[in-house]
């Protein structure tokens, strides 16, 4: 029914997003999946957790976190501000070496711990240990002690 929807031409988001969703968990085909979350954001670009959506597809496909930050970095400022679009940037900040956007963000970003949530605080360490890591290898020590001891640290948002 919701390919005949689609084969139809609709217009509506969230039937592509159904079909997005479909391919990717009940078929496990990511790529198809893609396709149909790629249709609902251009449908709805606005909606934070489709894009989201096309990230968590693109990290299980392997895309290049670099990749996956510039797609994220293009959206408009008030979708990369929604929901949980900034902890993604924070990790692919870090897993590229954007020490500053990611602290940035760590730093003035109201993260809002849900019932049983603790996604923020694994990404607060795993910044201030990759930090420290990079700190070592420019041989700033201080700094880098500095970095480690923050991972222990609970941060206050």
């Amino acid at each position: 029914m919701w390919q005949e929807a689609a084969r139809r031409g609709s217009n509506e988001a969230s039937l592509y997003a159904l079909l997005g969703w479909a391919s990717w968990k009940h078929d496990s085909d990511r790529p198809h999946a893609l396709f149909h979350y790629q249709r609902a954001a251009e449908l709805r670009p606005d909606d934070y957790r489709v894009h989201l959506t096309i990230d968590q597809i693109h990290e299980e496909l392997g895309t290049a976190p670099a990749k996956r930050l510039n797609l994220l970095l293009a959206l408009p400022e008030i979708v990369r501000s929604s929901g949980r679009l900034p902890q993604r940037l924070v990790q692919l900040y870090t897993a590229t070496g954007r020490w500053v956007e990611a602290a940035r963000i760590l730093s003035s970003h109201q993260f809002r711990p849900w019932e049983g949530e603790r996604t923020m605080r694994g990404i607060y360490t795993d910044f201030c240990v990759a930090r420290g890591e990079s700190l070592m290898d420019d041989r700033r020590w201080k700094d880098a002690q500095d970095a480690f001891e923050r991972a222990l640290e609970y941060p206050i948002n």
